[in-house]
């Protein structure tokens, strides 16, 4: 009976041991030596300190790299793996084992606008807008629209910025700048934004071999019609009319493809009975070179075809090539800048 006693008392107090050795190994404190040392030596002197066991993988966490162990006397374990691990490693207890891993990084949404919905405001008299800082020139291009909202993350040097004599304030990490405007301030953006990126309305003059012209163009979405005046230096006009496609590069870059024809209607030779038509096809490329104001250049290729309506004479085709140049103003954005 004592024997059995004994034996129990014996197991409890092992058992005790192991429990108390489990726990507390990170509460027990260790002293560095204040020398040039790596993670690997440190590592091995704060196991013989406490008779814990590091559990790490060395590709993730390279223990040769040097470690500063100034100011690790006689505090926690738990204290001194806070100084010596790099940032963005924490640890845990398993058992005898301290396990030294890398924190999982937190997951950022990839898209703007599940990040910007939770920032509005919610109530339907009011949106919230965040105002980018940029001028007149480019502010609308850099919106990000959410519902009846407009959004833009900012960069994190900026530290105000003033709309309508009305100064918005930073709201936390996320660099929001937010400023409570009524909806019809914000439909009215919405819509100055959705003209000037995807209606063509423009006018302006060109220079080519064949024809000097006055052109006026509408449109949307990339494509507009073409209507124009021109004199062909025989004090001749013609009427034009075509199709074109505007493609946008970056830099204030862009290509316009435009086919025209155009009609004799007036002049010397009409009234001399001729009647004359061209046909062109011009690849120009565009250069914006202020906010209203785009100049283009490029080749024309040009079909001639005239005839005499009093002796039903045909004068032929004639093929052609020559270079065209000319200066367009930007009607939308010059109307919107007089706003």
């Amino acid at each position: 009976m004592i024997h059995t006693k004994s034996s129990l008392i014996i197991i409890l107090i092992f058992v005790y041991v192991q429990i108390v050795a489990a726990v507390g190994y990170l509460d027990k404190t260790v002293t560095l030596p204040s020398s040039k040392s790596n993670l690997k030596t440190v590592f091995k002197q704060l196991s013989d300190q406490t008779g814990c066991t590091f559990s790490y993988n060395p590709l993730v966490l390279p223990d040769n790299q040097p470690v500063n162990v100034e100011g690790i006397s006689d505090i926690k374990l738990s204290a001194a793996l806070r100084k010596l691990l790099p940032t963005g490693f924490t640890f845990l207890q398993n058992d005898k084992y301290i396990v030294l891993q890398k924190q999982a990084e937190k997951k950022v949404p990839k898209t703007i606008n599940a990040k910007v919905d939770s920032k509005i405001d919610k109530d339907l008299k009011k949106v919230a807008l965040v105002i980018p800082v940029a001028d007149d020139e480019s502010y609308l291009n850099n919106y990000q629209f959410v519902k009846d909202s407009v959004a833009l993350i900012l960069p994190s040097a900026t530290t105000g910025v003033t709309i309508n004599a009305s100064q918005v304030e930073k709201t936390g990490k996320d660099n929001f700048f937010k400023n409570n405007i009524d909806s019809a301030e914000i439909r009215r953006i919405k819509t100055e934004y959705f003209l000037r990126k995807n209606i063509h309305l423009q006018a302006g003059i060109s220079s080519s071999s064949p024809l000097s012209s006055a052109v006026f163009q509408a449109g949307a979405f990339g494509v507009y019609g073409i209507f124009s005046v021109s004199t062909d230096y025989n004090n001749s006009y013609r009427m034009g009319y075509g199709i074109g496609y505007n493609y946008e590069f970056e830099n204030n870059m862009g290509l316009n493809m435009n086919v025209e024809r155009n009609v004799l209607f007036a002049g010397e030779s009409y009234d001399l009975g001729v009647r004359a038509t061209i046909t062109r096809f011009d690849p120009l490329l565009t250069y914006s070179i202020s906010r209203d104001f785009e100049l283009f250049i490029g080749p024309s290729l040009y079909l001639s075809e005239s005839n005499y309506v009093n002796a039903n004479t045909d004068l032929g085709k004639t093929y052609g090539f020559g270079a065209l140049i000319g200066v367009k103003i930007d009607i939308i954005s010059a109307l919107l800048a007089k706003k």
